[in-house]
């Protein structure tokens, strides 16, 4: 491989880089990441935007365990995943788990079913994104 060859590779591959860097970002951009310092008061206590201590009674959403230490944590899991409908943290099992809405045509939407406030069970718990109903 000669100079030139070897330069006009090297520019290649650069650009190459370079075009996957912006598309990338874009898609980051597009899905709506959330930056944590931008929506740190969405989760701060219950009666905040994200913490509206309101949970659906869908038989059967998705219910996946995080490890979030805290409610404030479940809470901004929850904001920062752009898939997660709702979040709970167990105040007796120090454990959190986010919802995710079933996209096949057998499983309800996991925001049917009866609205009924964590706290009634001694957890905590919000609604982040339901049926085009958004906290951000």
């Amino acid at each position: 491989m000669n100079f030139q060859t070897s330069n006009f590779f090297l520019i290649a591959l650069l650009s190459i880089l370079l075009a996957l860097t912006i598309t990338v970002d874009a898609h980051f951009i597009k899905r709506g990441h959330i930056n944590k310092r931008d929506h740190k008061d969405l989760c701060k206590t219950r009666g905040c935007p994200g913490w509206g201590d309101s949970q659906y009674t869908s038989p059967e959403k998705l219910v996946i365990p995080h490890g979030a230490a805290t409610p404030q944590d479940c809470c901004m899991a929850c904001i920062n995943d752009t898939g997660c409908a709702e979040w709970e943290y167990g105040t007796r099992t120090l454990e959190c788990f986010l919802s995710y809405e079933l996209s096949t045509p057998n499983h309800p939407d996991v925001c049917s079913g009866v609205n009924l406030p964590p706290s009634t069970s001694g957890d905590e718990g919000g609604v982040i994104r339901c049926r085009g109903y958004s906290v951000l």
